[in-house]
């Protein structure tokens, strides 16, 4: 754990059991982390259900994309969940409100964030181009205008392959520290909305062929 900040402990717990419900479910993960930030002129700056729809628009962009690369003839055989941590934050120094997210997806459907750029005509978005549009569409603005607002640290994606003797690998000690950083108490404001959130115990799949009962 990186001493440097001061984690706070309920965030960090609720982390580290929604990595280990993803590596039950999945031995070969990837891991992904995204900072969310808001245009200058600040739409949507105050809303608090923006996170919420930022998850579901990714949701349904990734369904999308399984759709299509079905519709292409493209093999995609391995649905995933999509279990997802995220928490808010305050500048420093500008005081200006963001979001940091970290998501958790199985390795085999998306194993890297592909071409930050929008894709050429007749190819398919990448990873990335999906998180641009989810948040985009969060703040009703249009895409890839505003895909500048949506930063990936370096560094990513961190694959984590489950070893035989189901001993945890060293790379999801390193994942785990680096979504630790969304639990640190520096830079949050409590008794202003939600600071943190986290996915659900039993996320549904996405991609799945199966229809849902």
């Amino acid at each position: 754990m990186n001493s440097t900040y001061l984690l706070n402990a309920s965030y960090a717990e609720r982390t580290r059991q929604v990595f280990d419900a993803a590596t039950e479910q999945y031995p070969r993960l990837a891991v992904f982390r995204a900072d969310l930030r808001f245009p200058v002129e600040g739409t949507g700056r105050r809303d608090e259900r923006v996170i919420s729809r930022f998850i579901d628009s990714l949701k349904t962009h990734m369904a999308s994309l399984f759709s299509a690369k079905r519709q292409a003839g493209i093999t995609c055989d391995h649905p995933t969940s999509l279990r997802y941590i995220w928490c808010r934050e305050y500048g420093p120094q500008s005081g200006n409100r963001h979001y940091h997210v970290v998501l958790l997806l199985n390795k085999d459907a998306f194993h890297q964030l592909g071409s930050f750029d929008p894709p050429e005509s007749g190819k398919l978005p990448s990873l990335a181009n999906l998180i641009q549009k989810a948040w985009c569409s969060a703040l009703s603005l249009p895409w890839p205008q505003y895909a500048s607002r949506i930063r990936f640290p370096d560094g990513q994606p961190i694959w984590i392959n489950q070893l035989k003797n189901r001993e945890k690998p060293p790379e999801y000690f390193r994942a785990l520290e680096w979504a630790w950083y969304l639990s640190k108490e520096a830079s949050k404001r409590y008794g202003d909305g939600r600071s943190f959130g986290c996915s659900q115990d039993n996320p549904s799949l996405i991609g799945s062929r199966r229809k849902p009962r």
